[in-house]
């Protein structure tokens, strides 16, 4: 038997470059990212604040690029925090 040939945007998200259809009502409200926001999560890794703000790690790089910040700071921070304890253990 021939297959009914489907168009365009119908079926599946691999079905001739359709997408899946979306219920507007069901899209969750955007979330607003600022500066003082991510130094709160700067002393997490970039998943675990990810995690904790609700958005994926790719958002948090592209606020993070339009605000300045090349590269999330944890290892910096955590670096410079292991150089404070050992100095202060010398002390």
């Amino acid at each position: 038997p021939r297959l009914k040939r489907r168009s365009v945007g119908e079926g599946g998200k691999q079905a001739l470059g359709g997408r899946p259809h979306l219920d507007a009502d069901a899209q969750a409200p955007p979330i607003l990212l600022n500066a003082g926001m991510l130094r709160e999560h700067f002393n997490l890794p970039l998943n675990d604040a990810a995690k904790r703000l609700g958005v994926c790690a790719t958002a948090i790089k592209k606020v993070c690029r339009k605000i300045g910040i090349k590269q999330w700071p944890h290892r910096k921070l955590k670096a410079v925090e292991k150089r404070l304890a050992v100095l202060r253990a010398e002390s």
